[in-house]
């Protein structure tokens, strides 16, 4: 246990979701202060997870997060993804099982494969979370005597979820009296940032009241960069700097998220890229500060897989330099206020 009161691992470990191209990897590979990333890519996409063990191979990628594809399954349904493959879902998780176990040593996590509540783009209902929480676990337990190394499965707790599905997953051994060991935690993406912290703060409190509060934790696609210090995750994803570089921008450490591509509605100072708009001073520290990862301000402006390498460089700096505090997260009143 640390001075926070919650007890967490030595390392917090940023997974960068999404394959790497081979642009992406010269660029980083050619950048002095970048160290080898965690990257998370589904097992839907094969030739994505082969790409990124070459980059293990080459010291671009230090290990996989390999997801399930569930969210896939949610979306287009069962027989759109199997493809004719499966004829069961058990029969696809079990494929997905020997997938994994293949490849246990270069992993740092399995995502098991869950039951996302209710359905794709329709509203939910209180019995949705109900049949969530009792099939993700049902499916965990199947998982996990399976697995070469059951430690790196994740169990899923879904936001919205009754906190019995957590408490179950706190208290439970195997066969040998271990307890489970990571649990993910996948705040509802339609939720904004501050109703995520708020619930996140009460998983996190019942977390260290439990059984287990030594439980490693993953936060599934968890894109506030500001909002990480406040948790004691072990490790979290998301898929920001490929979203941020498609949009012409890239989160840098000083100035927070920037534009450097006009758009051709922009009409006011404010829709102008950073760069055309910042002082002369400024725009000087921009210059060494792409300079320093060997970068120049035309090809982050005209190269895509240039500021998806500057954000992810920018990213891996500010997780290093924010680390988890206690004290970071103020208490707030519960997502939920109970009658009296």
């Amino acid at each position: 246990m640390n001075e926070t009161g919650y007890i967490i691992g030595s390392e917090q470990h940023y997974i960068f979701s999404g394959s790497i191209t081979q642009q992406m990897a010269d660029y980083l590979k050619a950048i002095p202060v970048f160290e080898p990333m965690n990257v998370l890519v589904s097992q839907l996409d094969r030739s994505g997870v082969q790409t990124m063990l070459g980059h293990i191979d080459n010291g671009i990628v230090k290990s996989l997060f390999i997801d399930s594809g569930a969210y896939s399954v949610h979306s287009q349904g069962f027989e759109k993804v199997s493809k004719g493959r499966f004829s069961t879902f058990n029969e696809m998780v079990d494929e997905y099982i020997n997938y994994v176990n293949e490849l246990d040593d270069k992993i740092i996590a399995v995502a098991q494969f869950d039951h996302i509540p209710g359905k794709f783009k329709q509203p939910k209902k209180p019995e949705d979370y109900v049949e969530s929480g009792k099939m993700s676990w049902e499916n965990f337990l199947y998982m996990y005597p399976k697995m070469k190394s059951p430690e790196k499965l994740i169990a899923v707790f879904h936001m919205g979820e009754s906190f019995e599905h957590l408490q179950n997953m706190l208290d439970w051994e195997d066969e040998n009296g271990r307890k489970l060991s990571y649990i993910g935690i996948s705040p509802a993406n339609d939720r904004n940032v501050g109703d995520k912290d708020i619930y996140l703060k009460e998983v996190y409190d019942f977390i260290a009241r439990s059984s287990n509060p030594n439980v490693k934790t993953h936060l599934f696609g968890y894109t506030s960069l500001p909002g990480l210090p406040k948790f004691p995750w072990y490790t979290c994803d998301s898929v920001s700097h490929r979203l941020r570089a498609a949009y012409n921008k890239a989160f840098t450490n000083k100035w927070g998220t920037i534009s450097f591509s006009e758009t051709r509605e922009a009409r006011t100072q404010a829709d102008k890229p950073f760069h055309m708009v910042c002082d002369p001073a400024t725009k000087k520290e921009l210059e060494d500060l792409l300079a320093s990862y060997n970068f120049t301000i035309e090809q982050i402006t005209e190269d895509s897989a240039a500021r998806t390498a500057l954000d992810i460089c920018e990213v891996q700096k500010y997780v290093k330099e924010h680390p988890y505090k206690r004290s970071n997260m103020r208490r707030s009143k519960k997502l939920v206020e109970l009658p009296r």
